[in-house]
């Protein structure tokens, strides 16, 4: 009898477990994205949901996610409460939540099993000072794209490798009618002239700051020469004053009119110009004799919110979303670089050679504000109004708060 008895008490407990989990709400994770990648994100979590109906993704978009990020970092807010759990980041954002205890260390899950998986660079993109804050999911770096079938009427037969021959290719082309402009590229004010500006810089042989050293290069000959040849291309008329004011939509509007040559990007402009068949892209890679040039890093992963209540589930949200099956899936909407091992050796090897050739913005804590006095730096530096004496003045006084920035009095 008492068998009986406790065994009609277990199926009871039983029944009652269970009434729960089908009955208790499902845990909901916030995860924010740049709002043009929404339709590639919308598949991946319906699929992750039915793998894991006890756990749901709330989907929110936002037309600038690395506005966001800086405003959170401005305001000193850090991903309060009520913030994404799914924290979706750029590689030049890593140092500076890591610091600040946005994120958390996830070196513990990351196992090395795991890392293998994804290229050195892609894990080293989310590490700070050793520990792991942000996992890879896709890579990202600066693209020249151009018009094959101008580029033979220019008598050229590969696109160009220095800054000489985009020049030359760009005003032969123009003297011949044939292209209203040579070249397109970012030049607002916000983090897309940054990543042109790197690009340019390093094709010269110079450097932003060197992150051991913390030692500021913007003054330095090779900067300079990077902000002339920039200046060149708007008194040639190589690219058009109206750049100035152009970001990632702007640049690539422009360039689907058909009047331009060539168009620096990223890769996932392939998807909006796949229909033109001349259209071809290479890794930035433009240099002076004697320099090696190389794309900008632009590199994105996904690190869990330290304030979030559901640090297990949203684990497993990040394996799922960086799994080889959904890497290749996300990245073959996108157009994006993955940097899953698996799915980056079926892309060109053009590309996965110039994946490991890419140049970094500065990996330090104090990115923020320093990408903010460049942009202001690069703004005035660039206005046609502008003589060549004063763009060194202002390069140097940029240098000078970069480096109070960085290196303030004791």
């Amino acid at each position: 009898m008492a068998k009986r008895f406790w065994l009609g008490i277990a199926a009871v407990q039983v029944l009652a477990l269970g009434l729960l989990y089908f009955t208790w709400p499902p845990v909901v994770l916030t995860l924010l994205v740049p709002e043009d990648e929404a339709q590639a994100w919308k598949p991946l979590i319906q699929k992750f949901e039915a793998k894991h109906p006890k756990t749901k993704i709330s989907l929110i978009t936002t037309k600038n996610l690395g506005g966001f990020l800086s405003k959170q970092l401005k305001e000193g807010s850090c991903l309060p409460q009520g913030s994404p759990d799914l924290v979706y980041i750029d590689v030049i954002w890593v140092p500076e939540f890591a610091v600040r205890g946005c994120l958390q260390d996830l070196s513990g899950r990351f196992d090395t099993e795991m890392r293998s998986q994804f290229t050195p660079q892609a894990v080293k993109d989310g590490e700070y000072f050793g520990k792991s804050y942000r996992i890879p999911l896709r890579s990202d770096m600066g693209m020249l794209y151009y018009r094959s079938d101008l580029l033979a009427q220019a008598g050229y037969q590969k696109p160009p490798q220095t800054f000489t021959d985009l020049m030359k290719i760009s005003q032969t082309l123009k003297q011949k009618q044939l292209v209203e402009w040579g070249f397109l590229w970012q030049g607002d004010q916000y983090e897309g002239k940054i990543a042109t500006f790197v690009e340019i810089l390093a094709g010269h042989g110079g450097y932003w700051i060197d992150e051991e050293t913390r030692q500021v290069g913007l003054d330095q000959p090779e900067a300079i020469q990077a902000v002339q040849f920039l200046r060149n291309t708007l008194t040639s008329k190589v690219s058009p004053t109206s750049v100035l004011t152009y970001s990632e939509a702007e640049s690539l509007a422009q360039f689907r009119t058909g009047k331009s040559m060539f168009l620096r990007h990223w890769p996932r402009a392939k998807l909006f110009l796949a229909k033109d068949k001349m259209v071809k892209s290479v890794p930035m890679q433009l240099q002076v004799q004697g320099h090696s040039g190389g794309p900008c890093n632009g590199s994105w992963g996904l690190g869990i919110a330290k304030k979030t209540q559901h640090s297990d589930q949203a684990w497993r949200a990040i394996r799922f979303f960086t799994s080889e099956k959904s890497q290749r899936q996300f990245t073959q909407a996108t157009q994006f670089i993955p940097s899953h091992k698996a799915v980056l050796k079926q892309g060109s090897p053009e590309v996965q050679e110039a994946i490991t050739k890419v140049i970094y913005r500065p990996r330090i804590p104090e990115y923020d504000q320093a990408s903010e006095i460049l942009q202001t730096a690069l703004s005035q530096a660039l206005n046609p109004d502008t003589s060549d004496q004063a763009v060194e003045e202002i390069m140097e006084k940029a240098t000078s708060e970069t480096d109070q920035l960085l290196n303030p009095p004791s």
